[in-house]
């Protein structure tokens, strides 16, 4: 192998007579590890080559980047038959494969998925199992200085956002808001609150504005 790596697999032993090109040996480039994933089409479109991955696993933490994003989705992808695939064949060509289970969208439904590689770079890789899954965050869009609210806040109507605050009397008001940027637990509202509005967590769809309610603020 033109790299260093761990042999994994050996498919003859000493002795044997074997026909020129039959694989015999499994090596995994262990240095160079790298996260697969497959994405539906919401995320596939909102992926780049570049962008910063942050990943977190039980007290580690690890960065890298998207490298790559496969130009067409197959209906047929799976991360574990990806593996599999990958281990009965010649695994050290395409480098270390570790299992991604962070994007929102992630399932393997019979939606076409999209392949995408993200490199894998911080100390302790070699606490890593190759095969194992590995949270991650894509940083797709970043803003400085901005207004933002718990995802779990926001109600949505005829494709319009609102959201109730608590006024000084207890009593609730509907505010409709216009948002920006989203993640998996906040939003950024460009308007229709202002900082230090106190926000209702998980509305029921049967709040009303003018209710009078009693307050656990957190």
């Amino acid at each position: 192998a033109d790299f260093t790596g761990i042999v994994v697999k050996v498919d003859a032993e000493s002795g044997d007579t074997v026909a020129s090109g039959r694989e015999i040996i499994s090596v995994y480039d262990n240095q160079n590890l790298k996260a697969v994933t497959y994405v539906g089409h919401m995320d596939a479109r909102r992926l780049e080559k570049g962008q910063k991955v942050n990943y977190s696993l039980e007290d580690m933490e690890f960065q890298g980047e998207v490298i790559f994003i496969a130009p067409v989705a197959d209906s047929s992808s799976s991360i574990d038959a990806d593996l599999s695939e990958q281990m009965g064949s010649s695994f050290g060509d395409i480098g270390s494969l570790m299992g991604m289970g962070s994007l929102q969208s992630f399932d393997l439904s019979s939606e076409p998925q999209v392949r995408v590689e993200m490199s894998i770079e911080g100390e302790d890789l070699d606490e890593l199992i190759i095969g194992f899954a590995i949270n991650a965050e894509v940083e797709t869009d970043t803003k400085d200085n901005v207004l933002t609210v718990s995802a779990f806040s926001l109600l949505k109507e005829k494709g319009s956002y609102y959201l109730y605050t608590l006024e000084d009397d207890n009593t609730l008001k509907r505010c409709d808001v216009e948002i920006g940027l989203e993640s998996a637990l906040s939003v950024e509202v460009i308007s229709g609150v202002k900082e230090g509005d106190l926000v209702v967590l998980s509305p029921s769809a049967n709040l009303e504005s003018g209710q009078i309610v009693d307050a656990m603020p957190k």
